[in-house]
């Protein structure tokens, strides 16, 4: 199997005058043909920065290092490196917000018309059909007429379609999709994962789901990157983190998930708050908000392999946490 985007060692920082914001630490994840993996964690937990330091959309104000392959070709990771165009060729990424992805004074015939174009990979005398084919493979009835409407005369859930359209006339090979149902109703942002999981399907996509809710990409992704304070702290398959997570935090972020099977059931929370990343992280980042902390924690964790291939980050064997359960 082809692996189409692989990062090893990415770190991510911001210094200032008074201090230093290290946002992601050592992250390594890859990515192969026609995968869909999850980067799940809390707001703050460095997974839009992962995907933006991958993509070569942070400030030049940004220290990056490590190392980014896209289809075995080695990309520069500096901001102010030329380090744009093998992401460009092989990647789209839909943003957070779609309400906020749209310029509110182009029609989406503009819009879309002004990426086509900017890809190279579309003449202007062939934009329009590709256009409509594109409206027509993200569901949206009667494109000719959404082609000629603005973003306001749209609703959400349109937009989002029309926000993952323009990613697609880019004709790439991965989709980085962060939150893509934010903002949006439970039933639509059901519709836009299940849109997600066909076109990775039908286009040969591989798509890299950003999201903090398990419970939603439970039964869309292949695998799992678990992320906490800029680390990776747990991956694998995610049937088999779902069945045994081995992480504490992992558990605990699966327990804030509520279950639609119904019955009598209290909804955890995870209690504290993620470290501040400006500061240095002695031992385990997740220690003070852990209820299987051991005295050990003060001091950096090692990774833990599992016999199907998980893998996490903590002192607690296996065995041990079967104890505290």
């Amino acid at each position: 199997m082809t692996t189409l985007l692989s990062v090893t060692g990415l770190n991510v920082s911001f210094p200032s005058i008074r201090k230093t914001v290290r946002a992601v630490r050592g992250v390594s994840l890859s990515l192969d043909e026609g995968e869909i993996v999850a980067l799940v964690g809390e707001s703050g937990s460095g997974k839009t920065m992962t995907a933006m330091a991958t993509m070569g959309l942070l400030p030049d104000s940004a220290e990056v290092t490590g190392e980014c392959q896209w289809l075995g070709r080695s990309q520069s990771l500096s901001p102010r490196g030329n380090r744009k165009s093998l992401a460009g060729q092989h990647a789209a990424i839909i943003f957070q917000n779609p309400l906020t992805a749209l310029n509110p004074f182009f029609t989406i015939e503009q819009q879309l018309t002004d990426v086509a174009l900017a890809s190279g990979k579309v003449s202007r005398k062939t934009v329009l059909p590709v256009l409509l084919d594109k409206l027509s493979r993200v569901q949206l009835p009667d494109p000719a007429q959404v082609l000629k409407k603005y973003p306001h005369q749209l609703s959400g859930g349109q937009i989002q379609r029309v926000v993952i359209a323009m990613a697609l006339v880019c004709q790439p090979r991965v989709l980085i999709a962060d939150e893509p149902t934010t903002a949006l109703d439970v039933i639509v942002q059901a519709e836009i994962l299940q849109l997600l999981q066909s076109l990775a399907r039908e286009e040969g996509l591989s798509v890299l789901l950003i999201t903090h809710d398990l419970g939603v990409v439970a039964s869309l992704c292949d695998r799992v990157e678990v992320m906490y304070a800029g680390e990776i702290i747990e991956s694998g398959q995610m049937s088999d983190v779902l069945r045994s997570p081995a992480h504490p935090y992992t558990r605990k972020l699966m327990a804030t998930v509520p279950d639609i099977r119904g019955g009598a059931t209290v909804l955890e929370y995870i209690s504290g708050q993620v470290p501040d990343l400006s500061r240095p992280i002695r031992g385990c980042a997740f220690k003070e908000r852990c209820d299987r902390r051991l005295p050990v924690c003060d001091e950096s964790p090692p990774v833990r392999a599992l016999n199907d291939g998980q893998r996490y980050r903590c002192h607690l064997t296996s065995e041990q946490e079967v104890e505290f359960s």
